[in-house]
């Protein structure tokens, strides 16, 4: 498919309640309002596309940026690139497909993660800890004294994180709290003792963002 007709296609799948759900979401107002099925189905037809999706993410439409992520090819990524499209994913949910699908798959992963460590701007760090998660949840191989930096880390630095550092950070403990059994008191400790989101209000039947909350309702369902 071309630009035009891809574009053409969002236009037509647009949604006026999805878009205004999207804008109080933190969307910009150039959002169109597709639903994310329309946008996977159209992913799948079109397969990868490097050069379309590049394209579609130059458009600054959030719609066409969710697209452009799953068309896009890690392998020819570069460190410039990833923190230039980093910089440009103010809408959440595209900052974690674009992170998770995307970015810790490219060659210099780990020279991607150096730089964002190094930025003192909330959503390099939020990306920073995203990649920390990554790692978390696919190093088959992690080894106790990196946890340990992890959690050190961690603790030193939740309470006073920026709110979208610290929201990927928490994710981070809880991870290891349950993932490794060897850490699950520590990140429960870690998450009693600091309080971050202790006072969260979550609806019914969901589970809040509080780790050693979090932690145990993981668990409990892994012990089902």
């Amino acid at each position: 498919m071309t630009y035009e007709e891809t574009m053409e296609f969002l236009k037509t799948h647009a949604s006026s309640s999805r878009r205004k759900s999207m804008i109080k979401q933190g969307a910009p107002e150039t959002t169109l309002g597709v639903t994310l099925g329309p946008i996977r189905k159209l992913a799948k037809t079109i397969g990868m596309d490097h050069e379309l999706s590049l394209q579609l993410w130059e458009s600054d439409i959030v719609d066409a940026q969710l697209l452009a992520v799953m068309l896009m090819d890690p392998s020819q990524i570069s460190v410039a690139l990833a923190l230039s499209m980093i910089d440009q994913a103010t809408y959440e949910p595209l900052q974690d497909d674009l992170l998770f699908r995307t970015l810790v798959a490219i060659p210099d992963s780990e020279a991607l993660k150096k730089e964002l460590k190094e930025d003192a701007r909330d959503a390099f760090g939020r990306a920073y800890w995203s990649m920390v998660v990554h790692e978390i949840g696919h190093d088959k191989t992690l080894k106790a004294d990196r946890i340990a930096v992890i959690l050190d880390t961690i603790e030193a630095g939740l309470v006073v994180a920026s709110p979208q550092t610290q929201w990927m950070m928490n994710r981070a403990l809880s991870e290891i709290g349950f993932r490794f059994a060897d850490y699950t008191q520590r990140c429960i400790t870690i998450g009693e003792s600091l309080g971050v989101y202790r006072d969260m209000k979550v609806a019914p039947g969901c589970t809040s963002a509080y780790a050693p909350a979090w932690i145990e309702a993981v668990l409990s369902r892994k012990r089902k």
